[in-house]
């Protein structure tokens, strides 16, 4: 019996690591605003329980020819000092992405050398494989209309959203096969011997 209660945390375990997996959905997005205006860049994301508020880093970055240049970085509740001169005092997000799983970046006064792709990271350190993950891409567009409105177009949010589904489904498949056979596999080799009751 001691055997098959220590089975459960150990699955337990498993769960969480292969959820770190599912944080981020990569979802796609086209955002158009005018001029001098301000633009939000939505990134959503998972929020894991086994990560400390301390281990988590998120990146936004903005495609350039060089170099990608650090649009804005944020460690835990305080904002890094390594932002690009070109955005400093513009970007914002809420202090609690974290838990909310919400990295969304707001971009004020937008010049019309803004637009571009940019693309959501959101990190754990120390960081290992899986533990780095790209969470969105948003095309940024700035018009010379005034009078325009933000508009936000989802990409491919329904592709990643189905196989989400789909590999939750496994990952609950493969639980289940773990509670119902270690302990049948467990016992079976407990009792099998020439002791054994028939």
């Amino acid at each position: 019996m001691m055997k098959v209660v220590a089975v459960i945390p150990i699955t337990l375990y498993l769960v969480t690591v292969l959820e770190g997996f599912l944080t981020c959905p990569e979802e796609e997005h086209m955002v158009s605003v005018p001029t001098a205006t301000t633009a939000v860049l939505p990134c959503f994301f998972r929020p894991s329980l086994r990560f400390s508020v301390r281990l988590l880093r998120v990146s936004w970055q903005k495609e350039h020819e060089v170099e990608d240049l650090v649009v804005h970085f944020q460690n835990g509740n305080d904002t890094g000092d390594k932002q690009n001169e070109l955005f400093k005092g513009r970007t914002t997000m809420s202090k609690n992405w974290f838990v909310e799983g919400n990295a969304t970046l707001t971009l004020e006064h937008v010049r019309k050398k803004d637009g571009g792709k940019y693309t959501c990271w959101v990190t754990v350190y120390p960081i290992q494989p899986g533990l780095q993950s790209k969470c969105c891409v948003v095309v940024l567009d700035i018009s010379d209309q005034q009078n325009m409105k933000m508009t936000i177009s989802p990409g491919n949010d329904h592709y990643h959203a189905v196989w989400e589904r789909a590999l939750a489904a496994c990952l609950f498949l493969l639980v289940l096969v773990l509670f119902i056979y270690i302990p049948y596999f467990l016992f079976s080799r407990q009792y099998s011997g020439p002791y054994a009751i028939l």
